[in-house]
C-alpha cells in the first residue's frame, strides 16, 4: 500500500498526492489481548511542523508514540518515514533513522555535568567503535572534541551556561527538562518525539519551554510530534492537532478547528453536541 501524503483531510478521509510526509501512519491498529489501544488510525506529519496529539486519559496517545518509536509493533497498518515504509522499527536504531524522543520521566545521568549529559548522546552518530574509544585512538578523540563542541553550542542555545559544569541532579526541574531536550537535539534528528515535555512545570517554565521548542524547530529544521496535557500549550504551539479518544482519531486540523469540534468537546467535557462550549485553554 502506498504511503499517505501531506494534504490534510478529515479524520476518516484519505490524503491527496503531494511530496511524502515526514511521518505517515497508515491505518494503524494495536491491541493488547482483547483490549483495543488503537483502531485504524491514520496520521500524517508535514516536514517542519509542530504536530500535537491530544486526548483524554487512556485515549491511546502514548501507544501511538510507542508505535512510532518502535516500542510497540501494530497488528495492522504501516509506518512511513519520508515516504519509506518501516514494517518494524528497531528502537535501538532510532537515531540512525533520524528519530529522537524524550520521555515523561527524565532520563538523565544525575551524576554527570550538563555538558557531559548532552555530549554523551551524540555517540550514535559515529566517531569510532568501542575499541577505538577504549584505546583513545585519534578518531575517537576527534569525535569526543566534536561532541563537546556541539554540546556547548546547545548549552548556550538553551540558556544553560550557568549550569554548564554542574551535576544535572542538582539543577532546578525546568533546567533539567531543557537538558533532556538538548540531549535529544544533539543527534540533529529529522523527527523529534516529545512525550509530555511540560509535565510538572510551573507556568514560567512552560512558557520558556514553549519558546525553546519553537526555536529548536526553526534552527535545526526538525519536525516535532508533541503529546501534552496542557491545552493552552498545545493550542499556542501547534501547527496542527490530532485528537484521539478510546483509540480512535476523532478530529484532525488546526487549533481553531479542533477547539470548536463537537466530538472533541464531547470527549473532553462530556457536553451535549447541540450545546457546544468549546475546548478551553486551561
Amino acid at each position: 500500500m502506498p504511503p499517505p501524503d501531506t494534504t490534510s483531510g478529515s479524520p476518516n478521509g484519505h490524503l491527496s498526492a503531494r511530496a511524502p510526509a515526514a511521518l505517515a501512519l497508515d491505518h494503524i491498529s494495536l491491541a493488547f489481548g482483547g483490549v483495543r489501544a488503537l483502531t485504524d488510525v491514520s496520521l500524517e506529519v508535514r516536514t517542519g511542523e509542530i504536530r500535537s496529539i491530544i486526548g483524554p486519559n487512556g485515549a491511546g496517545k502514548s501507544s501511538l508514540l510507542n508505535v512510532i518509536s518502535g516500542v510497540y509493533q501494530p497488528q495492522s497498518g504501516a509506518v512511513y518515514i519520508d515516504g519509506v515504509p518501516y514494517p518494524r522499527i528497531d528502537p535501538a536504531r532510532l537515531a540512525a533513522i533520524g528519530i529522537a524522543r524524550t520521555f515523561q520521566n527524565l532520563a538523565l545521568f544525575d551524576g554527570l555535568s550538563v555538558l557531559d549529559n548532552i555530549a554523551i548522546a551524540r555517540s550514535p552518530r559515529g566517531g569510532g567503535d568501542l575499541l577505538s574509544q577504549f584505546l583513545a585512538l585519534p578518531e575517537a578523540r576527534r569525535a569526543a572534541r566534536k561532541a563537546r563542541e556541539e554540546a556547548d553550542d546547545l548549552v548556550q542555545f538553551f540558556g544553560l551556561e550557568t549550569y554548564r559544569h554542574r551535576r544535572v541532579g542538582s539543577l532546578p526541574y525546568g533546567a533539567r527538562k531543557r537538558v533532556e531536550l538538548a540531549r535529544a537535539l544533539i543527534a540533529r534528528p529529522r523527527l523529534l518525539l516529545l512525550d509530555e515535555p511540560m509535565a510538572g512545570m510551573n507556568h514560567q517554565d512552560k512558557h520558556d519551554m514553549t519558546q525553546f521548542i519553537r526555536s529548536a524547530r526553526d534552527r535545526f529544521s526538525t519536525t516535532v510530534i508533541l503529546i501534552e496535557h496542557d491545552l493552552s500549550v498545545v493550542m499556542n504551539l501547534s501547527d496542527r492537532i490530532a485528537v484521539l479518544d478510546f483509540g480512535n482519531k476523532i478530529a484532525d486540523g488546526t487549533p481553531t478547528d479542533v477547539r470548536t469540534n463537537d466530538a472533541v468537546i464531547a470527549a473532553y467535557l462530556g457536553v451535549d453536541h447541540d450545546h457546544p462550549q468549546g475546548v478551553t485553554q486551561s
